[in-house]
């Protein structure tokens, strides 16, 4: 029979090497294709080791080709990864040593040369292993009769390997993100550190590093105000319309430059510029949150820097509230993830101040915002949301609304999986007399309006909330509750029979 071809031995070590290089702060293509070899070299291993009967090491393989696979992404923390990169590393080396060595396709160790026959795997009493001969390792690959009873030190090696790999991968998945909050840097210590003059910066000054936050206001400001972000000049100069003042943020690198605009306020409102590690490996881009004042409404968030070569910039739009922190990567795909809520939620179901809102995570890649709120990587995000609403659905604490939080309980445990559950507690909380005027539907859009005649009245408050939750993509348009007519609610405090819809 043919012999089947193994990778190269310089192949094997240099993917080897290639997830020891990803423990480093590499540019984000490095790990994209780090996923793309180690799935295909994984994959096809797994593959000749099945042909060969090996099943333990070609589960192994399997298993690594799964964990890398780069289109249903197993994201776990960056330190998780590091730790999975070493041991998968570790996997393949030990597949060029022993592995090979019991397939025939290799030499056994020295220490191992005295003890072959038990790392022979253990087929049935039909089958056969392939493996060296005692006489001389050089006589090449013979048939030789398997080691009877017992699991092997086959099966435990690569069963300790795969093991390994799970829990590391299980533990990274599960670590709750951490969000780092903004670091502001003392202004009097960065007045006193200027940088040195470059020739795409002559002017620069003092430096703005990664993750950090200059507040600016008019009223405090001086004329010009300049930082240094990695090799961009940030210049912040301001227009004026009477006591109404708005920053004007002109980011450069040498001749090209781009400006953004904050809103016009009164002098004394602040403005943030911060340095965001937007891509890991990449120079740090540049964050405007600016507030545009009012009761409520609303900080917008603007990004400058660098994209295919050239300055840009890139508009995230106005959030309700406060600004956000620095963003940083939770999930360690190498991209900054930008956390906002979900203002759709706000003013739905009961007041600003009553409602709850489920979390809006973000990227910026290729010049284009992603929203990337449905990856598995946040789960902790919206567990925490979901912990939170949940308890106000439940009880109204604090004099909050049921029904303003329920809503937010309902799409944060849609996000996780846990939307029956979430629901059949929300039939058992929400008030069915509190006085607000649910979101209606539309039959029929015309462009981006609602003729009025197609305009839908939900008649009860679960109605109108699963046609919201489906209208924004938190639950699927084909799903319908378990619960039926007859099944017992609480209606704020009244029990009744849940609606049909």
């Amino acid at each position: 029979m043919t012999a089947l071809k193994y990778p190269p031995l310089w192949m094997t070590k240099l993917v080897a090497a290639a997830n020891l290089l990803a423990i480093l702060d590499l540019p984000y293509g490095y790990y994209q294709l780090l996923r793309l070899v180690v799935t295909g070299y994984g994959a096809y291993v797994s593959y000749l080791y099945f042909k060969q009967g090996l099943s333990a090491w070609a589960w192994s393989f399997a298993f690594i080709a799964l964990l890398y696979n780069p289109v249903f992404l197993i994201t776990m923390s960056k330190e998780f990864h590091g730790v999975v990169n070493v041991l998968v590393a570790v996997a393949i080396l030990v597949e060029w040593k022993i592995a090979r060595a019991i397939a025939g396709q290799a030499e056994f160790p020295d220490w191992m040369t005295k003890n072959r026959g038990d790392f022979q795997v253990p087929f049935s009493s039909s089958e056969k292993s392939i493996g060296y001969s005692d006489d001389t390792m050089a006589a090449g690959p013979t048939v030789v009769e398997a080691a009877s009873g017992g699991w092997s030190r086959s099966y435990i090696v690569a069963g300790l390997a795969v093991a390994a790999i799970v829990v590391v991968a299980v533990l990274g998945w599960l670590m709750p993100p951490q969000i780092e909050p903004p670091v502001h840097p003392p202004r009097v210590a960065q007045e006193q550190v200027l940088l040195k003059p470059s020739p795409e910066a002559p002017t620069a000054g003092p430096e703005l590093a990664a993750g950090e936050t200059f507040e600016w206001s008019a009223e405090t400001a001086s004329s010009e105000t300049v930082r240094q972000v990695g090799p961009l000049v940030v210049r912040i100069t301001r227009k004026t319309d009477g006591d109404l003042a708005a920053p004007v943020i002109t980011v450069s690198r040498g001749a090209d430059s781009v400006t953004m605009v904050g809103e016009m306020v009164s002098s004394g409102y602040t403005h943030r510029i911060s340095a965001v590690r937007n891509i890991a490996g990449a120079p740090s881009v540049v964050m405007l949150q600016s507030f545009s004042g009012g009761a409520h409404c609303c900080n917008n968030v603007q990004l400058s820097g660098l994209s295919g070569g050239q300055m840009k910039v890139i508009d995230l739009g106005a959030w309700d509230g406060d600004e956000i922190p620095v963003p940083t990567d939770l999930n360690g795909d190498g991209l900054a993830d930008f956390v906002e809520r979900d203002n759709a939620f706000l003013y739905a179901f009961a007041a600003y101040a009553m409602s709850y809102a489920p979390p809006t995570i973000l990227n910026v890649t290729g010049g284009r915002i992603v929203d990337v709120s449905r990856r598995g990587a946040y789960r902790r995000l919206y567990l925490d949301e979901m912990a939170k609403a949940g308890e106000t659905c439940r009880t109204a604490s604090d004099g909050m609304s049921r029904n303003g939080a329920c809503p937010s309980y309902v799409a944060s445990a849609a996000r996780v999986g846990l939307l029956d559950e979430a629901w059949t507690d929300m039939l058992r909380s929400y008030s069915a007399t509190e006085d607000w005027a649910y979101p209606t539907g539309c039959a029929l859009k015309t462009g981006n309006e609602c003729p009025e005649v197609s305009r839908v009245v939900y008649k009860s408050y679960p109605e109108a909330l699963l046609a919201f939750l489906k209208e924004h993509g938190y639950v699927d348009a084909g799903w319908m509750p378990r619960a039926t007519i007859g099944d017992e609610v609480n209606m704020g405090g009244e029990t009744g029979a849940v609606e049909t819809y």
